[in-house]
């Protein structure tokens, strides 16, 4: 009874992690601290974690990254073709292969990602991501695997 105990905590802990990824990922905001001069990666980080200032083209995502940022997932760096993120003290960079900005057709925005542990290309996407569930359905066949896709 224990074990399963620990393995629902463990399942639950590992979504709310990709919900504060995708937080801090899915967005235009762009950090406007000022990070240190130098060739090598880490000297293009912000010197304090807490000097680090946002610029955004809403509230709404400005909020978003805020939030995440309070749980201990911080957006250092943001190019087009990477973001540097601060994982609970482990950082990350992430190549972005792909940004799909908002727009009032599509009632969302998504960027994939190449994960840099597992290699492994992610879709992050925010917004009314209901109103695609019937494409997945088709795709999917089951709605157990929609759930485990999607975090639905």
């Amino acid at each position: 009874m224990l074990s399963l105990s620990v393995h629902l905590i463990l399942k639950i802990m590992k979504r709310y992690k990709t919900i504060l990824v995708s937080m801090a990922l899915c967005n235009t905001v762009m950090v406007t601290s000022e990070g240190r001069r130098g060739t090598s990666f880490s000297q293009y980080l912000p010197r304090d974690f807490n000097s680090i200032v946002y610029e955004a083209e809403s509230p709404d995502e400005l909020s978003l990254v805020n939030a995440a940022r309070e749980y201990g997932f911080i957006l250092l760096r943001r190019t087009p073709q990477s973001c540097v993120l601060r994982q609970q003290n482990t950082i990350m960079r992430y190549k972005v292969l792909c940004t799909l900005p908002f727009d009032s057709h599509r009632k969302c925005m998504s960027i994939i990602v190449v994960h840099p542990r597992s290699m492994k290309m992610i879709l992050y996407t925010k917004g009314q991501i209901l109103l695609y569930t019937h494409v997945l359905e088709k795709v999917c066949h089951k709605k157990k695997m929609i759930r485990d896709l999607t975090l639905l």
